[in-house]
């Protein structure tokens, strides 16, 4: 996670930081997500789908859920019908990447829902350019005043 702590507002509050949680079970390729991830938001890494669903059980939020579709254990339709069933905004909040061929099943899941899927290798400034937009989309939906909750 990053340790740096936000600058306070002019009225002496610290702004809501960004949390992305990433799933991902290759260690390399998390290492520099998060790298590029950072430096703007809060990132906690994980390599177990297992824990990354028992920490929204628990009520962890995150405004963007990066999620390795293809993880051995709990794939990507898998995870995301047990976070569906927990909180269908956090759902809809899952990134998927992707990449090389894939299951049959799991091309017709990505057909059936609205999240995207980013094709590896990944461009780095793409991936943090999309969470970037979904960021500041989250935090004005948040926004006092915002008729956009739910």
């Amino acid at each position: 996670m990053s340790a740096t702590t936000p600058p306070r507002t002019p009225s002496g509050t610290r702004p809501r930081t960004s949390r992305v949680l990433l799933v991902d079970d290759e260690p390399q390729a998390a290492a520099a997500m998060v790298a590029v991830l950072e430096r703007d938001h809060e990132v906690l890494s994980l390599a177990d789908p297992a824990d990354a669903v028992a920490r929204i059980a628990a009520g962890a939020r995150f405004d963007v859920v990066l999620y390795d579709l293809t993880m051995r254990g709990m794939n990507g339709a898998e995870v995301f019908a047990r976070v569906c069933a927990l909180s269908t905004r956090q759902a809809a909040r899952i990134v998927f990447l992707g990449g090389g061929t894939m299951p049959l099943a799991l091309a017709e899941f990505l057909s059936r829902v609205s999240n995207p899927c980013l094709q590896r290798p990944l461009d780095l400034q793409v991936l943090r350019a999309l969470v970037d937009r979904r960021v500041t989309e989250e935090l004005a939906r948040d926004a006092p005043g915002s008729s956009k909750t739910g």
